[in-house]
């Protein structure tokens, strides 16, 4: 990428130089097209149209925020837990069984149904 001083440079090269514009781009690796941005940019704003410009951050149309995505999650595990909760509770026997085994949680360690 080019400074503002090095597009003002090529474009002063290019309109002093005695070949074509065309071939003087090809002997200085400059492509056309943006010699011709930067030269429209110079015509209409000066050498100050020369400066680089940050580009917007763009969303895109498909990601969601972030404070919905939290919102999401959050209903989300809420409505887990409360699924595990009314199956313990409409099948007492899982329920008693989990509390006299021990049972363990691959992921958490011991399962507490007191909880439930």
């Amino acid at each position: 990428m080019y400074s503002a001083s090095e597009k003002l440079a090529i474009i002063r090269l290019v309109e002093d130089s005695e070949l074509s514009i065309r071939r003087t781009l090809v002997e200085i690796n400059v492509s056309r097209s943006s010699f011709y941005r930067w030269y429209r940019a110079y015509e209409r704003d000066g050498a100050d149209g020369l400066y680089n410009h940050s580009r917007t951050i763009r969303q895109h149309w498909n990601k969601i925020p972030d404070s919905v995505r939290e919102l999401v999650v959050d209903v989300a595990l809420a409505q887990s837990f409360s699924l595990i909760f009314l199956f313990f509770q409409s099948n007492p026997e899982t329920n008693q069984r989990y509390s006299q085994t021990d049972a363990q949680d691959p992921l958490h360690g011991a399962v507490d149904t007191q909880q439930f």
